[in-house]
């Protein structure tokens, strides 16, 4: 009704939910050119719940389905979800795009001399199971085992529609690691502390990740989906196998231990987010696919 009402030129679909019952709305409206821009793809496809694995398949199909829809364009924030979406035949390579995220504010984001104290290691997230954020409570734990001075702190707030969602108790109990709760100024956070981490199961490309690594923060995140197109492995911070508290606390361990490691990759983060992730840069290549759709030239 809405699309019919408006009669837009072009429509852009971000999240599997949006994708999936806006193509459809569209294509009943007949709306000319259709973007679709399927980000991080969530619960259904990281969690094993039954629910989630119940829904998969289906879920699958629709999404093909609309990404390969008449007058579709599509754009994907890694390098991963791309290749394997034009490799099942669903799109076209010539009518995908990769844009990496939604951009980050250098003016707001920027590098800052190391406070002094124990070394503070911030993971930034919806606090979600699939984030990592128990496999963080226990890296935590080991690294205090170890005998390593750092501080581990856990920054956002619990989602309860979320079914992977831990609940405020068990974060509150979790010793090891300081849950801040959500966090109006991640800007100053991130400037008060030395190293970021996100040790998630999957994503589409993390802005917490960005932001830090535009504050000249060097990232420990795992070897996934989404994360592994933020940092650079060896470059602008580690990547670990996701799900491994231990090989999770060696890399922090590493960080922790060598300011002058993580004054390189922190400048080389920054360097990345300049170049890859600006708001500038991102906002450029969605004009261009606009100007395209616009065209209809699809």
């Amino acid at each position: 009704r809405h699309y019919r009402a408006l009669s837009p030129d072009v429509v852009h679909h971000v999240a599997l939910k949006p994708i999936l019952l806006g193509s459809l709305a569209a294509a009943l409206a007949r709306v000319p050119a259709i973007i679709n821009a399927p980000v991080g793809q969530g619960f259904v496809f990281t969690s094993a719940h039954l629910k989630a694995r119940l829904l998969r398949p289906a879920v699958s199909l629709g999404l093909r389905l609309a990404m390969g829809g008449r007058g579709a364009l599509a754009v994907f924030e890694n390098h991963d979800d791309l290749t394997a979406m034009t490799a099942s035949g669903a799109l076209s390579s010539d009518r995908a795009y990769l844009i990496r995220g939604a951009g980050v504010d250098l003016a707001s984001y920027q590098p800052h001399a190391p406070p002094a104290g124990k070394v503070r290691i911030v993971l930034g997230a919806r606090m979600l199971a699939d984030k990592g954020i128990r496999e963080f409570i226990e890296a935590a734990r080991l690294l205090r085992l170890r005998g390593v001075a750092a501080e581990c702190l856990l920054a956002g707030g619990p989602d309860p529609q979320n079914p992977a969602s831990l609940d405020a108790s068990e974060l509150q109990c979790a010793t090891e690691a300081t849950w801040l709760g959500p966090i109006a100024d991640m800007a100053s956070l991130l400037a008060s502390c030395h190293v970021a981490c996100l040790p998630s199961y999957r994503e589409g490309l993390p802005k917490f990740l960005l932001e830090a690594m535009a504050s000249g923060l060097p990232c420990v995140a795992t070897d996934v989906v989404g994360c592994r197109e933020a940092v650079a492995d060896g470059e602008s911070g580690l990547l670990v196998p996701p799900r491994d508290p231990a090989a999770l606390a060696d890399a922090l361990e590493r960080l922790v231990a060598d300011p002058v490691l993580r004054a390189r990759m922190g400048a080389a983060g920054r360097a990345r987010a300049e170049t890859l992730f600006a708001d500038e840069v991102v906002c450029a290549a969605t004009l261009a696919v606009y100007e395209r759709a616009i065209r209809h030239d699809v």
